[in-house]
């Protein structure tokens, strides 16, 4: 290559061509390696820019996290068998569902026991369990019947769960040959008390009463008929 300067050719000759070039005023050139160093200060830049950008995501999504309501926790428990819930229960009775009440959290079943096989000594018996199947509370039905296994006491009321073997009486036939009979609760009221004795009104005599007057009538005859004959022999020899 050839490079020139005042007069002759000017500019840069590659294999029989002239490239021209044109003076710049005042202008300095730089080593090549400024564009190095550019590039990195470019790619340091960019990199600021997508950590900064990975910091943001990462802040939205803690925010999204944060607000978003808690996963509900169903209920989990085994099923028990027979013998692990005969043996656990305090009360175990067929009834049938009379009504039911939702109080907080907490359904309040009333039911009319058909038969006992342990406690529930009354006709009308109170059962309370969680409203919500997630916190194990069993579903009743108004008018079905069930085999409750309650699990515990709340004052007067028994405690059922989804957790218990409790079931509807279509379902229990299984548990019905195990049991055997129960007892029918009856509930005993206090007798009233006693109406005082009716005050019988007198009533006529009959033919017995009528014949004794009539005895005691023809005797006083007699006795006035012989006092009579007395007298008058008395006075006959007088005469």
């Amino acid at each position: 290559m050839l490079r020139s300067s005042g007069h002759g050719e000017g500019g840069i000759r590659t294999h029989g061509t002239l490239l021209a070039y044109a003076p710049l005023a005042r202008e300095c050139l730089r080593p090549l390696g400024h564009l190095s160093r550019g590039d990195g200060h470019v790619a340091g830049a960019r990199r600021s820019v997508n950590d900064g950008g990975l910091g943001a995501r990462l802040v939205l999504a803690a925010l999204v996290l944060a607000s978003s309501p808690a996963p509900a926790l169903a209920c989990s428990c085994a099923e028990q068998s027979f013998e692990m819930a005969e043996h656990g229960a305090v009360a175990i009775f067929e009834a049938r569902v009379a009504a039911i009440e939702t109080v907080g959290d907490a359904s309040h079943v009333r039911m009319d026991v058909a038969q006992t096989w342990r406690a529930a000594e009354h006709e009308h018996v109170l059962v309370v369990t969680a409203s919500s199947e997630a916190a194990c509370g069993f579903t009743f039905e108004i008018g079905r019947s069930y085999l409750v296994y309650a699990s515990g006491l709340e004052g007067d009321a028994y405690r059922v769960s989804l957790c218990s073997r409790t079931r509807r009486m279509e379902d229990a036939d299984d548990d019905r040959g195990l049991l055997g009979s129960g007892v029918v609760p009856v509930d005993i009221e206090d007798a009233p008390d006693e109406a005082p004795a009716a005050r019988v009104a007198p009533t006529r005599a009959g033919c017995a009463s009528c014949s004794a007057g009539r005895a005691t009538s023809r005797g006083a005859w007699l006795v006035l008929g012989l006092l009579a004959l007395l007298a008058s022999r008395r006075r006959s020899p007088r005469a």
